[in-house]
């Protein structure tokens, strides 16, 4: 029985020729030929996994700028549309070029607008007599672009309404991708580490809040509506754009609703199992559960 290359199969890195894995809650896939829109030229380049822990922790688009280079950016598609990733590399851990870090909508629909006209600059620039070597995005002319060429550049055209409108990012197991440890052949480990958790002070404002005073101590249970105290926090951090974030418990999916009215957060916890008007679950609740298993990425 002959035996199919892998690289027939499953999308492959164009230099090192290693099949992708794509990293979804606590699991990573291969990503079929037949998805590739664009492949990336390179890879970014970070010193060591604790570079790379907090390249992918903030969430600020102005920290994303670098890594969000046309010549890094790869393109996949899925029944929900189109989702962006990068690569890195990192020396002594070739293996990480194969793990696709996605690019979160907010972050790419403003940074891929900056990359846009950063790149008609370089090509003027070129036009007008200025150094190749610094302005590598303008060394050749758009109209002279191979189809390869042309497709890389068009990623930067990516917007969520009109490229991935119902999620907030592709589903591997919707689109039943393998996973890549199904039979034990693939057990790859990321070499990130991931920045410490920066602990909320005691005495906080949360804690008066929910009724604790300065003298109630953090170790006590309390509860806020539907919400456990050790599961609510508020988070202002100099590293990411994040103003705040509030957690609350919730019941098992489905027993659960969320809507936005006149600019607020509704969340409404049902006795018994519901389902939204059109059998359908709502675009809040699949972009939270689609940035929680982003946030969980090996």
């Amino acid at each position: 029985m002959a035996v199919v290359p892998l690289e027939a199969v499953h999308a492959v890195h164009p230099k090192t020729k290693q099949a992708f894995l794509l990293p979804f809650g606590k699991n990573s896939f291969y990503i079929p030929e037949s998805a590739v829109v664009s492949l990336p030229k390179r890879s970014n380049k970070v010193a060591d996994g604790q570079a790379l822990g907090i390249a992918l922790a903030t969430k600020a688009p102005e920290n994303w700028r670098p890594f969000c280079d046309p010549d890094c950016l790869m393109q996949i598609r899925g029944n929900e549309g189109t989702s962006v990733y990068t690569t890195f590399e990192v020396e002594g851990h070739p293996d990480e070029v194969r793990y696709l870090r996605h690019i979160g909508y907010q972050i790419a629909e403003k940074v891929f607008k900056e990359w846009s006209k950063k790149v008609a600059q370089q090509i003027k620039a070129v036009e007008n007599g200025a150094d190749v070597a610094k302005n590598p995005h303008g060394r050749i002319d758009p109209k002279d672009y191979n189809d390869r060429q042309r497709i890389r550049y068009d990623v930067l055209k990516w917007r969520k309404d009109a490229d991935c409108p119902s999620r907030a990012q592709l589903h591997p197991e919707l689109n039943q991708w393998t996973p890549a440890n199904k039979d034990g052949t693939d057990q790859v480990k990321s070499c990130k580490i991931d920045p410490p958790s920066k602990a909320r002070p005691k005495g906080s404002s949360n804690d008066k809040r929910a009724g604790g005073g300065t003298g109630g101590g953090t170790g006590d249970k309390r509860k806020r509506g539907a919400a456990d105290e050790d599961d609510w926090s508020m988070v202002c951090s100099p590293d990411d754009d994040v103003q705040w974030r509030k957690c609350f418990m919730v019941g098992p999916k489905g027993s659960y609703k969320i809507d936005e009215i006149n600019g607020k957060i509704h969340i409404t916890q049902y006795k018994h199992s519901c389902a939204d008007n059109e059998g359908e679950r709502s675009q809040a609740r699949l972009d939270a559960e689609d940035e929680a298993e982003d946030e969980n990425d090996i």
